[in-house]
This record gives structure tokens, sequence and C-alpha cells, in this order.
């Protein structure tokens, strides 16, 4: 969870055979990802913050960010765009997201010169 497999993963392509490695890793990355995050009590802060933001904007839209969040990333179920169906939908949101943050730059530059 949270890193844990994708770590287990590369960890396991290193000291094993390729492909099973891999798997084994990611499973026992998994594991251990999940046990850190609820020790550390991650888990119990992600869940507050939710609750607060969901006072905001309601439930339905904070559920909502976890699946805008890995379509972003990449990792959603469906990769297909409803705007433009020839593209995935995280480079869409790519296209979309790196005019604003280069926008945001050139504005925060702007007054910090002044």
């Amino acid at each position: 969870a949270y890193g844990g497999s994708e770590l287990g993963s590369m960890i396991g392509g290193k000291v094993g055979p390729p492909i099973i490695g891999g798997i084994i890793g990611n499973l026992v990355g998994e594991k251990y990802g999940e046990k850190a995050i609820h020790k550390t009590g991650i888990d119990d802060k992600v869940t507050e913050a939710g609750d607060k933001l969901a006072g905001v904007i309601g439930r339905r839209n904070v559920d909502k960010l976890g699946d805008m969040t890995m379509t972003a990333f990449g990792y959603s179920d469906s990769e297909v765009c409803v705007c433009c169906p020839c593209l995935p939908a995280s480079q869409v949101l790519l296209l979309i997201t790196v005019p604003f943050f280069v926008f945001n730059w050139y504005k925060l530059g702007k007054k910090c010169r002044n």
C-alpha cells in the first residue's frame, strides 16, 4: 500500500528471478506498507482530513478525489477520457495541468519581482 508494493517489486526483481521476485516483492511490500501506514497513524489522519473536507465539498466529491488522483497518475481502471476518447485520461489531465503549472510559476515569479 502507498508505494510499498512498488518498492517491494523493485527489490524483489533485483534480488530474485525477475518475474517471480517482482510478484513476491509486490505482495510482501503491500503487506508491510499497510502495516507501516497503520503503525504511524497516517490512515487515521487521512480519514480525519477526508471527514473535514466532506463538510466543505461533500462526501461524494471527497470519494471522487482518489479516483481523479489515480487517473492523473495513470493507475485508473478505465483510461478513456470523456472529452477526447483517442487519448488516455492521464495524458489529457497532464496536458491540462502543465499549462496551469507554468502559468502559476509565471505569476509567482512576477509577484516576487515586484
